[in-house]
């Protein structure tokens, strides 16, 4: 199984990613992963300072396996 699975939000100027929740370490979300609710989000990119808004939609799966080309961060 992989191990430290994410759902992150990734920056729409410089592709920077933030952590916006944890994926439980079970075989149903290692497999089928659900997104989680959200409303919609606004975040400022800790990378360039790019503010904008998220939904569900934009969360995308990320896992140890997965290289970024950023360390992602918390999302803010």
């Amino acid at each position: 199984m992989a191990h430290h699975a994410i759902w992150v939000l990734i920056c729409s100027d410089c592709r920077a990613e933030c952590v916006y929740a944890n994926i439980p370490d079970d075989a149903e979300s290692y497999f089928l992963p659900k997104r989680p609710e959200m409303a919609e989000v606004a975040s400022t990119c800790a990378n360039c300072g790019e503010k904008g808004t998220y939904q569900r939609k934009d969360l995308s799966y990320r896992d140890d396996t997965m290289p970024s080309h950023f360390r992602s961060t918390n999302c803010e």
